[in-house]
C-alpha cells in the first residue's frame, strides 16, 4: 500500500493547472552496504491527478493498493539539500499498481524485474 501524503498545484506549458499527488510508500528495510546495518527507509513518488485541488485535499491520507518501487533511468543529477553536493543517480522512484505489467520493455518482464511473475 502508498499513501497519498500531499497534493502540488502545478502549470503545464501552456498555463493551464494541474494536480500532482505526492505518495510515500510503507516502511522498507534496507540493508546498509557500508555497516551491514539494517535501517528503516520509505520511497517517495508522484502521480498526475485528473480531479480538482478540492478533490485532492480530500484524498490526502487515503492508501492505495500497490507500491513505490526503484526504476532504473537515464543518469541524471541530484542535488542533497542539507549538503548542497551534488550526485549523479541512475534511478528514480515510480508508483506501480499491484500486478500491472506497466514497464513491459517488450520481454514480458514485470515492474520488478520478475520475468512472468506476479508482484
Amino acid at each position: 500500500m502508498v499513501t497519498i501524503a500531499n497534493y502540488q498545484v502545478k502549470k503545464n506549458q501552456r498555463g493551464e493547472q494541474f494536480i500532482v499527488l505526492n505518495l510515500i510508500s510503507d516502511i522498507v528495510l534496507e540493508k546498509s552496504t557500508n555497516t551491514g546495518n539494517y535501517f528503516a527507509n520509505t520511497y517517495k513518488s508522484n502521480i498526475v491527478a485528473s480531479f480538482d485541488e478540492d478533490t485532492a485535499k480530500l484524498m490526502v491520507g487515503k492508501q492505495l493498493p500497490g507500491n513505490i518501487i526503484k526504476k532504473e533511468c537515464e543518469p541524471y543529477q541530484y542535488t542533497i539539500k542539507a549538503t548542497g553536493k551534488k550526485k549523479t543517480l541512475t534511478h528514480t522512484f515510480v508508483y506501480v499498481d499491484n500486478g500491472t505489467d506497466v514497464y513491459n520493455d517488450g520481454n514480458n518482464t514485470n515492474a520488478d524485474g520478475m520475468e512472468g511473475q506476479p508482484f
